[in-house]
C-alpha cells in the first residue's frame, strides 16, 4: 500500500507537469481517487475490526464480571463486590451502544467530511475539527468517569470491608468458647488463599485484555503510519488533494485507535480493581 501510494504521487506529479490549462486539477483529482482505492478498503475494514473488538470486550466483561465479583465477596469484600459488580456489568452493557451506536458512527461521519473537503476543497475544515473534538472529549469523559468512579467506590467499600471482616472474627472469637480464636483463624487462613486466587485471576484478565486488543491496536498503528507517509508524500510532490485525503485517513485511523486504547484501559482497569481490592 505504501509503494502504490508513493508511486501515485510521483505519477500524479509527473502528469501535472503539462501546460494544459485544467489538467493540472484533473490530475490532481485523478490521484486522490488512486489514493481513496489503495486505503478505503483498510480504513473501513479496520472501523468494522473496532466494532467486532467492542463486541468481544463486552462479552469478556459479560463474562469475567461475575466471576470477579464472586471472588471478591468469597475473599471477605462483599460490599466491594457487589459495587464492583453493578459498576462494570453497566460498563459491559454500555460499550456496545456509545461505541457502535454514537462513536463508530461519528467516525465515519468525520471521514465523509474529511474527504469531501480535500476532494472537493469545500470549507468543512471547521465542522470536522468539531466531530474530531466530540469525539476525543467523548471517550476522555466516559473512561475518566469509569475509572474515577470505580477507584474511589473500591477504595470506600474495601475499608467497610475491612471493618466488616475484624467486627466478625471479633465477634466470632468471643462468642465461641474454647476454639472461636482457631475458627478466626482458619478463616483469616482461608480468606488469604482466596486472596491469591484473586490476585492470580484478575492478571489473567489484564493477560487476556491485552491479547484482545493488541493486534487490533498494532494494525492501527501500522496503518496511522501507512496514511502519515503518504500525506508526507503527498506534501513532498506538491499533490495537494491526494495528501488532503491520506490527512483524512491519517485522522480516522487515530480516532479508532483512541477508541481501542480507551476500551482497553476500561478493560484492564475492571481486572486490575480485582487484583489490588481488598489488599
Amino acid at each position: 500500500a505504501l509503494a502504490a501510494l508513493l508511486g501515485i504521487c510521483v505519477l500524479s506529479r509527473l502528469a501535472g507537469c503539462f501546460d494544459e490549462e485544467g489538467a493540472a486539477g484533473i490530475v490532481q483529482l485523478i490521484g486522490a481517487a488512486a489514493c481513496g482505492v489503495v486505503m478505503a478498503g483498510p480504513v473501513l475494514g479496520i472501523i468494522s475490526g473496532c466494532q467486532a473488538v467492542a463486541k468481544a470486550a463486552a462479552g469478556f466483561l459479560t463474562a469475567a464480571v461475575p466471576v470477579y465479583a464472586g471472588l471478591l465477596a468469597a475473599s471477605g469484600n462483599p460490599i466491594t463486590g457487589s459495587g464492583y459488580s453493578l459498576l462494570a456489568m453497566g460498563a459491559g452493557g454500555a460499550i456496545p451502544v456509545v461505541i457502535c451506536g454514537f462513536l463508530l458512527p461519528l467516525v465515519q461521519v468525520y471521514l465523509g467530511v474529511s474527504v469531501a473537503t480535500a476532494v472537493s476543497g469545500a470549507k468543512l475544515n471547521k465542522l470536522a475539527g468539531w466531530v474530531y473534538s466530540l469525539g476525543k472529549w467523548v471517550l476522555a469523559m466516559a473512561v475518566t468517569l469509569f475509572t474515577g468512579i470505580l477507584s474511589v467506590q473500591t477504595a470506600v467499600n474495601s475499608q467497610a470491608d475491612a471493618a466488616t471482616a475484624k467486627a466478625a472474627k471479633l465477634a466470632l472469637s468471643t462468642g465461641v468458647p474454647i476454639v472461636g480464636g482457631a475458627l478466626g483463624d482458619a478463616l483469616g487462613a482461608i480468606q488469604n488463599s482466596v486472596h491469591m486466587v484473586k490476585s492470580g485471576v484478575g492478571a489473567f484478565g489484564v493477560l487476556a485484555a491485552v491479547c484482545i486488543f493488541l493486534p487490533a491496536i498494532l494494525e492501527c498503528v501500522l496503518w496511522s503510519g501507512v496514511c502519515a507517509a503518504g500525506q508526507a508524500a503527498g506534501e513532498l510532490f506538491d499533490v495537494g488533494k491526494a495528501g488532503g485525503l491520506m490527512n483524512a485517513f491519517a485522522g480516522t485511523v487515530k480516532m479508532v485507535l483512541g477508541i481501542l486504547a480507551s476500551l482497553w484501559a476500561v478493560c484492564a482497569v475492571s481486572a486490575a480493581a480485582v487484583v489490588f481490592a481488598g489488599g
